[in-house]
């Protein structure tokens, strides 16, 4: 099981990222949601609890108006927190201002000890107030999943975006996952999955995360709407040798957002944080602001992504992530080159809130 956990920044106490800074390089400018139907959530496994404390701290500091979880599904330890779903709850909650927000958490494991996504997806689907916007930072090892349990998840995955949902999953945090040199690249899912919107990392709004995941799935094709993106990519001459991947595969991630040096609560004080952890809740509760404008205009909340990213936007609205390879931190290999348009390493860029409202 290779889990996406978020990781302490290995750049010690160098607080790059906060809410103010996503506001102001992204363009939200201070939005707050006003629509009382709009909700967000964070989906939380492997016992990872959030504190209700860390989160005042997180909100005073920044500024922010006292705004707690409104609903907690399961069972959460605020007194023994984890990281990850502190950071989660943080920045979610710090994008997605004034927005009613969940804490789903999900202790059953499948797979061997891996999260079990479908018992949380089925509940989900069966809560008939599920949040519009899922937020989910965890992730294995494509080949450490069972085949028949990934598809029938991908049929939940396909209600829960009709229904007008949106789930985002973190990209993953090892670049291409290359366990030897010429060894063929290996894939994260649930990011793998058509039909999900997958979150790379970004460390500028022009500079990819060398150590966001990304790439080509092994286990599902490319889906129609990416079709063109790909091919694209794909006749550009700075493809990694097609031996290390699946050129028809599902390719990923969808698209980006800064994912290192986030300052996060964690007992009580700040920590710098890395991970495509961290930039998952921030498109997550930029998603949340978009949905209060659709809201707001009476028409339905965004859904399932990736038709609107590939076939309307195609770029318009998002910062282009032009540089940056995602080898790997511990990579044999070198990975895919970010590039103009669409590459498997950044997606289509980083969100440019003050232009995607108009464009949604």
């Amino acid at each position: 099981s290779n889990t996406v956990l978020a990781r302490k920044s290995s750049h010690a106490a160098e607080f790059g990222v906060n809410p103010s800074v996503i506001a102001r390089l992204y363009n939200t400018s201070g939005y707050v949601a006003q629509h009382s139907d709009n909700s967000q959530a964070v989906a939380s496994f492997l016992q990872q609890y959030y504190s209700p404390a860390d989160l005042v701290l997180f909100q005073r500091e920044y500024k922010l108006l006292p705004n707690p979880v409104g609903n907690v599904v399961g069972y959460n330890d605020p007194s023994s927190p984890g990281i990850e779903a502190n950071l989660d709850v943080q920045y979610v909650m710090g994008v997605g201002l004034n927005v009613s927000t969940w804490f789903v958490s999900t202790w059953e494991l499948a797979n061997g000890g891996q999260e079990d996504f479908l018992l949380w997806m089925v509940k989900q689907i069966n809560t008939t107030n599920s949040a519009w916007v899922h937020s989910v930072s965890y992730g294995d090892l494509e080949d450490t999943a069972d085949i028949l349990y990934m598809k029938r998840l991908n049929v939940e995955f396909m209600k829960f975006g009709v229904s007008g949902r949106t789930l985002l999953f973190a990209s993953g945090d090892n670049g291409v996952d290359c366990p030897s040199l010429g060894a063929p690249f290996r894939p994260l899912w649930p990011a793998s999955s058509p039909y999900v919107t997958a979150v790379g990392g970004a460390v500028s709004l022009t500079r990819a995360w060398e150590d966001g995941g990304g790439g080509f799935s092994n286990a599902f094709p490319a889906p129609e709407y990416q079709s063109h993106a790909v091919a694209e990519y794909l006749a550009k001459g700075t493809v990694p040798s097609f031996k290390h991947f699946n050129a028809s595969g599902r390719a990923y991630p969808d698209v980006s957002a800064f994912a290192t040096n986030f300052a996060v609560f964690h007992n009580g004080s700040r920590i710098p944080v890395d991970g495509t952890s961290c930039s998952t809740p921030t498109f997550a509760g930029l998603v949340s602001l978009l949905n209060d404008i659709q809201l707001q205009r009476g028409k339905k909340t965004l859904g399932f992504l990736n038709p609107l990213l590939y076939l309307k936007l195609r770029g318009r609205g998002f910062f282009d992530v032009t540089t940056g390879v995602n080898g790997g931190y511990a990579s044999m290999c070198d990975g895919f080159q970010a590039t103009t348009g669409w590459d498997p390493v950044s997606g289509w860029g980083s969100p440019n809130f003050g232009v995607l409202r108009y464009l949604i």
